[in-house]
């Protein structure tokens, strides 16, 4: 059993988590180590704020409430390392393909000092319910720049004001990615795109889908009403991005993901829905872990109205989603696809800016196919751009 134990420390990626608490100078110390010594220095821990974590500054630590909240839950593979808190991202001027923009066109529409608007208490929203939607006219944008911030935004803001290094980091994710990897499915009109960050070795998985999003339509006047505003209200195009740096199975996930409101106690970030539960699945549950959303405000609407509200937390959505699922199915496809991927870009698929849809075969395999009509500077920004928003 000893002989086991040292020759799978052995094995251990020191580098690569946060998990192992001290690495062992040498495999001789720990031939010549007591049995306590193995168990303080291979037990499992949970990140604390005083904690140096690899790859990112002292002062961004975990979020300890969204540790709590995952220990109370059936995931284990999910691990925060630091929270790099918010960007608020304001857009302006007329649509532009990313292969245009300069970097300063970029660095001027970011506030990364900004935070998003406290969501209004359940009490107070409930007193103004029920209450019909309204009729509106159309407020409409497109999914590009400069209402749609590049990926290279979050990634900036991380490095030059968060302390990320970049080298620190194996996968960039938005916020719908992992429901994808773990339920090995690509949602209808979705496409999933994959290559490697100009300048850097991280792997980005990408939502590549061009729509138009109308403000006017009720899940965003509910989004107003939470905030403090009315229905009739005009949307405000400015929008808020969370960032955090998390160790999911065996590598660290940057994560950027839309955030819609914030806690009014602890600046938290809270995801707003107004969809039936019964259509959420895990993709919510997923959200909320890619996002860092510690709650949910849920609405409840009938024959064109808001009747209700309610306040759910992160373990709450997580236990209801994973009801007759095993989490550890899940988490085990998420990690399988994840590795797949990493031998990929170990293996240079993805040089040379090589960028390749991904598929799954009907055993529910990870398939690569490539793209050789799209570019990585339909995703980011020309690799000089890229260079100056990261060096």
């Amino acid at each position: 059993m000893w002989t086991w134990a040292v020759e799978k420390a052995g094995q251990i990626p020191w580098n690569k988590t946060q998990l192992i608490k001290r690495p062992w100078p040498s495999l001789q110390h720990l031939e010549n180590a007591t049995i306590a010594d193995f168990l303080y220095n291979f037990s499992c821990y949970t990140p604390k704020a005083s904690d140096n974590h690899r790859g990112t500054s002292k002062e961004f630590p975990a979020n300890e409430c969204l540790i709590r909240d995952l220990d109370q839950t059936r995931l284990s593979i999910f691990v925060p390392i630091a929270d790099l808190g918010y960007f608020a991202w304001n857009p302006s001027g007329s649509y532009k393909d990313l292969a245009h923009v300069t970097a300063t066109e970029i660095t001027e529409k970011i506030d990364k000092d900004r935070v998003p608007t406290p969501v209004v208490s359940i009490d107070a929203l409930n007193k103004k319910l029920p209450e019909e939607f309204a009729t509106l006219p159309p407020q409409k944008y497109r999914n590009k720049f400069p209402y749609s911030p590049p990926y290279i935004s979050a990634l900036h803001v991380a490095v030059q004001y968060r302390g990320l290094d970049t080298e620190t980091v194996d996968f960039y994710f938005g916020g719908s990615t992992l429901e994808m990897l773990a339920n090995a499915t690509i949602p209808k009109g979705s496409r999933y795109l994959v290559c490697v960050i100009p300048t850097t070795k991280i792997l980005l998985v990408y939502k590549y889908k061009e729509y138009v999003s109308n403000f006017s339509d009720p899940g965003y006047q509910f989004e107003r009403f939470v905030l403090g505003r009315s229905f009739e209200d005009k949307h405000d195009k400015q929008t808020f991005e969370h960032l955090q740096l998390m160790l999911v199975g065996d590598y660290n996930v940057l994560f950027s993901a839309n955030v819609d409101g914030a806690d009014a106690d602890g600046g938290d970030p809270v995801e707003i829905k107004s969809s039936s539960p019964r259509y959420w699945g895990t993709k919510t549950m997923f959200q909320m872990l890619s996002s860092g959303s510690l709650s949910l405000i849920a609405g409840f609407k009938r024959k064109g109205s808001m009747m209700s509200v309610r306040k759910m937390h992160l373990s709450d959505v997580i236990d209801e989603a994973l009801s007759g699922t095993y989490a550890g199915v899940l988490e085990e496809k998420l990690k399988v696809h994840m590795e797949a991927l990493k031998e990929e870009v170990n293996a240079g698929t993805f040089d040379e800016g090589k960028v390749f849809e991904i598929s799954f075969d009907h055993q529910g395999k990870i398939n690569l196919d490539p793209c050789d009509y799209l570019k990585t500077d339909r995703i980011f920004t020309p690799e000089d751009v890229v260079e100056d928003l990261l060096i």
